[in-house]
């Protein structure tokens, strides 16, 4: 279960096993031993691993459970991410790098988006339902002709496979939250 967890850590970062193990001073074969649950590392290798990849220690060292009841993500221990498919930064608000100890049925992220730009690429259709509140700021919701605008405090509920734009109409940068139910953001 820690090598699943580690593996999926070293992939959210888009690290391959030698870089990686370069960076905690270890083999690329003994990494992959540890993800595949032949080794366990040790304490150090283990603190070097918790550490580069962002992965709170308790959740490392709690794996030997097998429920977990909740699991506590502090603001400083959030993940910063960069979706392929969205523009801004996101931070991570639920625990999505361990979904092999707790394979949650949802992923809330907190998305600051620039002034005057689009929130997607373009239009974006997911196979989840979606949730979006704007914290600060305005978007404006697009779906065919209809177009809606959202102020802070408001917020949308989107039925899973429904296309749509977002878009920040403001010159200043607006803040959401993003919460997908039922499947991964794509």
């Amino acid at each position: 279960m820690l090598g699943g967890i580690l593996r999926e850590a070293r992939k959210a970062r888009k690290l391959t096993l030698r870089e990686l193990a370069e960076e905690v001073g270890v083999t690329t074969g003994y990494l992959s031993h540890i993800e595949n649950g032949r080794f366990e590392p040790s304490i150090s290798v283990l603190r070097k691993l918790t550490e580069f990849l962002e992965i709170p220690a308790n959740i490392a060292l709690d794996m030997k459970k097998r429920k977990v009841k909740a699991v506590v993500v502090k603001k400083k221990e959030r993940a910063k991410v960069h979706f392929s498919n969205l523009f801004g930064e996101a931070e991570v608000l639920t625990p999505f790098q361990w979904k092999g100890l707790i394979k949650p049925h949802m992923e809330a992220i907190e998305l600051h988006v620039p002034g005057n730009s689009s929130l997607v690429k373009e239009p974006i259709s997911v196979n989840t339902d979606e949730w979006i509140y704007i914290v600060e700021g305005a978007i404006e919701y697009r779906v065919g002709e209809t177009c809606e605008v959202l102020k802070a405090g408001d917020s949308i509920y989107i039925p899973k496979m429904t296309g749509h734009q977002l878009r920040n109409v403001r010159d200043e940068p607006t803040t959401i939250v993003w919460l997908t139910h039922g499947g991964a953001r794509s």
